[in-house]
């Protein structure tokens, strides 16, 4: 999950966003994992 992170390094608030939304995905994820 490192898709990006090339294209946002030169903004902290882009950083920010990207883990965010990296965070976001793996909780759907689990989420998804947790109902098979």
């Amino acid at each position: 999950m490192t898709y990006g992170n090339d294209k946002v390094a030169f903004s902290k608030y882009l950083t920010a966003l990207r883990d965010e939304v990296r965070n976001e995905s793996k909780r759907k994820i689990a989420r998804k994992e947790s109902m098979k």
